[in-house]
């Protein structure tokens, strides 16, 4: 069972199965399969598109709209031969060029892809976003590591704990952390050190502090902290310059990647109404809209797969070989979403049922078979 995510009084979550027991016909799993393999060289050079954009409008030291539907659609319909070249924007119509002449991209087939790359275009946002939250602060933490390594070089190495002791410092005085201090322990030196980068990084980066944890990251702010990333891959040429002079720790050199890059693995494509009457059956020889039958009948077996007291939410994702399909039930006050509660007890009849969750479906006909007392 896949992640579960709140919305107003009800909350969404998906299960995972292959696509066959959705119990599909046959004409559509081959329209799906279609379109799962038309979709995706359109969606890797998009995200292709994106990467050598954002890069370009970095470099001339200017936002990019990483939170921005339009702006991650134009990327991927650009790819396609059905997309206008007016409509373009400057800055992505530039890095298509660029990537067609220099690196040999080709244009590939997009027709009826326009519902399916909307769609994309959503999930992009969101997982360019959560790309910042996950990369940003092992970032900054790698970058004060190589200072103090550019500082071990000349006064000594540090002992193990004070190391330690002295990256907490200063990324809680860099991030603002409350009641954030330098660790008596951290000698004078590498505080002066560190602290003329920590001025200059607040000094500029004030707008979005305090940060101190990745989900502190606004979608507001996701811009700003791109741009801060940028610098500290910067940071990273920098240091690699140095050559063998400085001994950094393991790590320390690493990058990731400025926006989320597409592999050549398949890319699951979103299905909805819309997809299906839009995108879907037309790759099948039926005209736009002409089908509207609803989900539900087109994938039978969603019936079997949902679980008691829930709903299915009329969408599921697929690669063309397994599936993952969302549902919808009524928001549960009280517990979390993303971790289970484990409440013990004592007195089973069945003794090799230690504990259970209270949120979980798939336990509800065992404990309704078995005495229960609780601690």
């Amino acid at each position: 069972m896949g992640k579960r995510k709140r919305e107003g009084e009800s909350e969404t979550f998906a299960i995972k199965c292959g696509l066959g027991r959705l119990l599909p016909s046959l004409e559509l799993r081959e329209a799906i399969e279609k379109a799962v393999l038309r979709a995706h060289p359109v969606l890797v050079q998009g995200l292709l598109v994106a990467t050598h954009t954002a890069l370009h409008l970095l470099q001339q030291g200017k936002s990019v709209p990483i939170t921005d539907q339009k702006w991650w659609y134009g990327c991927m319909s650009a790819c396609g031969d059905a997309c206008m070249r007016s409509a373009l924007d400057t800055d992505i119509a530039a890095s298509l060029d660029e990537l067609r002449q220099r690196h040999g991209m080709k244009v590939s087939t997009s027709a009826y892809l326009r519902p399916i790359l909307n769609a994309a275009a959503v999930t992009m946002k969101a997982n360019g976003q959560v790309a910042i939250a996950q990369t940003f602060h092992n970032n900054l933490k790698r970058a004060f590591s190589r200072i103090v390594s550019i500082y071990e070089a000349a006064y000594g190495d540090l002992d193990g704990k004070v190391r330690y002791r002295t990256l907490q410092s200063a990324m809680n005085l860099c991030l603002g952390a409350r009641r954030a201090t330098w660790h008596i322990t951290v000698p004078n030196g590498v505080r002066e050190v560190l602290n003329e980068r920590i001025r200059d990084w607040r000094s500029r980066y004030a707008d979005v502090l305090p940060c101190v944890f990745p989900q502190s990251i606004k979608e507001a702010a996701v811009g700003r902290f791109l741009e801060w990333n940028f610098e500290l891959h910067l940071h990273v040429d920098e240091c690699i310059q140095l050559g063998d002079e400085i001994s950094f720790r393991k790590g320390d050199l690493k990058k990731t990647s400025i926006l989320p890059l597409g592999s050549h693995k398949v890319k699951f494509i979103q299905i909805d109404a819309g997809v299906m009457s839009d995108g879907i059956w037309p790759m099948a020889g039926y005209k736009v809209g002409e089908v509207k039958t609803p989900l539900a009948d087109l994938f039978p077996g969603v019936a079997a797969l949902c679980p008691r007291g829930s709903a299915f939410a009329g969408s599921l994702k697929t690669d063309g070989v397994s599936a993952s399909v969302v549902f919808t039930r009524p928001k549960v006050d009280g517990g979390t979403d993303d971790k289970c509660v484990w409440k013990p007890f004592k007195g089973l009849v069945h003794r090799g049922f230690l504990a259970v969750t209270p949120r979980t479906f798939l336990c509800t006909e065992i404990i309704s078979k078995v005495s229960l007392h609780f601690a």
